[in-house]
């Protein structure tokens, strides 16, 4: 356990967003905090959350996009594709029912994290989606093939 309080990071995350302006609803109790984030191709939506037992401040999005039960192999390959060589954060990919998220997270043990810190894992988060996402639907409605994917990740 970390002797940097859960609260504190939780509290800073909250002072983060404030300053920014960005409109968002948060539970003090779970210290989870739902967002949603604009950007030129989508808006965004997260879910924020300290997970004291674990000693992480965790961002986690889900896409708008399923792969449908035909596409799910092409689902898998894609999001593997995407997460190869990326240095923060990855796209969790389920299967199951074809839902792709993305999930960005840091360690706080031992240390405080700053609204720059905070701000710079929101930015990139925003980044990596917008730049993966549309590449995600094409392949999962069969205008794009995993070859041409991989093309356009080169």
């Amino acid at each position: 356990m970390s002797n940097v309080s859960a609260r504190k990071i939780y509290e800073q995350l909250v002072r983060t967003l404030n300053e920014k302006e960005l409109n968002f609803a948060q539970d003090d109790d779970e210290m989870t905090v739902n967002a949603t984030i604009t950007t030129e191709d989508l808006p965004i939506q997260f879910v924020m959350r300290v997970m004291e037992d674990r000693d992480v401040l965790q961002f986690r999005s889900v896409l708008p996009i399923k792969f449908p039960e035909d596409k799910r192999v092409e689902g898998a390959v894609v999001t593997q594709i995407a997460n190869y060589g990326m240095i923060n954060g990855s796209f969790d990919y389920d299967i199951r029912d074809g839902e792709v998220a993305f999930r960005m997270s840091t360690s706080f043990t031992e240390t405080m994290l700053s609204s720059e810190l905070i701000w710079k894992m929101l930015g990139v988060s925003c980044s990596t989606i917008d730049a993966y996402n549309d590449r995600f639907f094409m392949v999962a409605k069969n205008m794009m093939t995993v070859e041409q994917f991989i093309k356009a990740d080169e």
